[in-house]
């Protein structure tokens, strides 16, 4: 069996057990994925002995929750300041890392300024004299991008990072994508792929694409490890026909089957369970 039921991010139970950091700003979190994806994977391989690991890791996106939309591109223009009034970040960095840079100030958010606090903090004072000059001293923005905050009215708005865009919690997994238990120990017959895993993703997401990478990589390695299991109990080695018109082949851990015929899965649906 070969899992591949993707995240939890509808799940609100598992939100709070296995993700708590999604959870922390309440009603402003929500989810951008599948109102399927709920974690029935997760439960179906942890009753077959699975370890479950990863725990409270995924990617998070910064919102200022106006509405539930997608912001994670920013314009240039726009100011960050913690609440301590400085400027922490550049501004358009890469969604994958700002929530985690936004969670690490005090509070867990921060706020972004239209023209607002000018008048009582350094950081918009210092911002606006590299608006004025083209540059950004402090985290190197564009300088087209600088525009000094100095018009009113002026303000302010709180961004956290609530918007759940995956998580990471899941089904620890070999090199084989096989399942193991507790005990380092691979469970026959069962794989795990994508979304589904934990502990192939890291504590930060690397990037765009990370996590399609992530499934097609490992759900070809799982496909081809599930299918030659089967092939195995066929008594099928090597390039062998293992059905009219169907002929397995094989060259190191890559599978192709050539001439697929119906017969050949009635033939496998017959198998008693790996």
């Amino acid at each position: 069996m070969v899992i591949t039921t993707g995240g939890f991010g509808a799940n609100p139970h598992f939100l709070h057990q296995y993700y708590p950091e999604a959870t922390r700003y309440g009603d402003a979190t929500w989810y951008i994925g599948n109102s399927n994806c709920i974690g029935d994977g997760l439960t179906l391989a942890a009753k077959a002995g699975a370890d479950i690991v990863g725990h409270n890791r995924g990617l998070l996106l910064t919102t200022p929750n106006f509405r539930k939309v997608l912001e994670v591109f920013v314009p240039g223009w726009l100011v960050y300041i913690n609440r301590e009034g400085r400027r922490f970040v550049r501004e358009t960095a890469e969604y994958a890392v700002m929530s985690g840079v936004v969670a690490a100030q005090t509070g867990g958010t921060c706020f972004a300024l239209f023209d607002d606090v000018a008048k009582r903090n350094a950081a918009p004072a210092a911002h606006n004299a590299d608006a004025e000059r083209g540059l950004d001293s402090q985290y190197f923005k564009a300088g087209e991008e600088m525009k000094p905050i100095a018009t009113p009215p002026f303000h302010a708005v709180e961004i956290r990072p609530a918007i759940v865009c995956l998580t990471s919690t899941g089904v620890r997994i070999d090199p084989s994508t096989q399942a193991l238990d507790t005990r380092d120990r691979p469970l026959p017959g069962l794989y795990a792929v994508g979304e589904t895993t934990g502990g192939v993703l890291g504590e930060r997401f690397i990037g765009g694409g990370n996590s399609i990478a992530n499934a097609i990589v490992f759900g070809r390695t799982a496909g081809c490890k599930a299918a030659r299991a089967v092939l195995n109990r066929l008594g099928c080695i090597g390039d062998d026909v293992v059905a009219p018109g169907l002929t397995a082949t094989w060259r190191g851990s890559d599978f192709r089957l050539r001439g697929f015929r119906s017969s050949f899965l009635r033939g496998v649906s017959s198998l008693p369970p790996l």
